[in-house]
């Protein structure tokens, strides 16, 4: 009888820890899972916010082989593949070649000179609040459309997360250079 209770306690005790550990991995898979969605709803605010500041000034579009990509400092934590997803998206619509680099980066590899880029233009999404803040429910973004002396044009806009999850946004200001 002794052998009995010790192996049913033993046998509760398994139950009881792989109830436990089921319960705690079901949570982290619908963190894990929400994170996603938030993340899906944040690429989708981007890739609207790149079509925002295309419309805009449609000028500096004018006779470009590519759009480069600065996007590594959006909020959100967005991975490399993210962002190629983003912009060979917009990219393709627009029937030109994506690159990822920032400003410096096109200087270094002969896509820009001192007074700009040449045949293309450089979008990128920054957080325009402190980039210590947190953006758990909402963030300030600044895009920006560069060609150089052509021009530029800016867009700001503020994201906040509706009860479901999903991103939204509204510009609320906009400057040319």
């Amino acid at each position: 009888m002794i052998i009995n209770n010790s192996i049913k306690k033993v046998f509760l005790s398994f139950l009881i820890l792989s109830i436990s550990f089921s319960l705690i991995s079901c949570d982290f898979n619908n963190d894990e899972e929400r994170k996603r969605i938030n993340i899906e709803s944040l690429k989708e605010v981007y890739a609207q916010l790149l079509k925002d500041v295309w419309n805009k000034d449609t000028a500096l579009n004018k006779e470009i082989k590519f759009i480069s990509y600065d996007l590594v400092d959006a909020p959100g934590n967005l991975n490399e593949d993210d962002i190629h997803e983003i912009g060979d998206d917009f990219s393709e619509y627009r029937n030109v070649e994506a690159k990822y680099y920032d400003y410096y980066e096109l200087k270094e590899k002969g896509y820009a000179e001192d007074y700009g880029i040449k045949n293309g233009v450089l979008i990128s999404i920054d957080n325009a609040q402190n980039k210590y803040e947190s953006i758990e429910n909402s963030v300030r973004l600044k895009i920006t459309k560069y060609r150089g002396n052509l021009g530029a044009y800016y867009l700001f806009a503020l994201c906040e997360k509706d009860e479901s999850g999903k991103w939204e946004y509204e510009i609320t200001q906009e400057a040319v250079s």
